[in-house]
């Protein structure tokens, strides 16, 4: 699996989650700002690390789920990336 389809499947799951609040209008925002509105509720960032983790049949060690992970995509990428590849050897 590319970057660019870890990407495409992340961008799925956040959509996914924010589509139930209808008060929101998060197709304009930046995956930045979405992030933002995941990790402001801990229920959702939660819900976002096991959806990422069943989507791309994964465990993410504690280390992997930081800060970082949350507010910068290429880091989550290239961590979801690294377990991807581990995974598959």
């Amino acid at each position: 699996m590319n970057k660019s389809e870890i990407q495409q499947k992340i961008d799925s799951i956040i959509n996914e989650i924010l589509s139930r609040d209808p008060g929101l209008n998060f197709n304009e925002m930046s995956i930045a700002d979405k992030m933002n509105i995941i990790i402001s509720e801990s229920s959702q960032a939660l819900e976002f690390v096991t959806t990422v983790e069943d989507e791309f049949d994964i465990e993410l060690d504690d280390d992997d789920i930081d800060l970082d992970f949350f507010i910068d995509i290429n880091t989550m990428i290239e961590r979801l990336n690294v377990n991807i590849t581990n995974k598959s050897q």
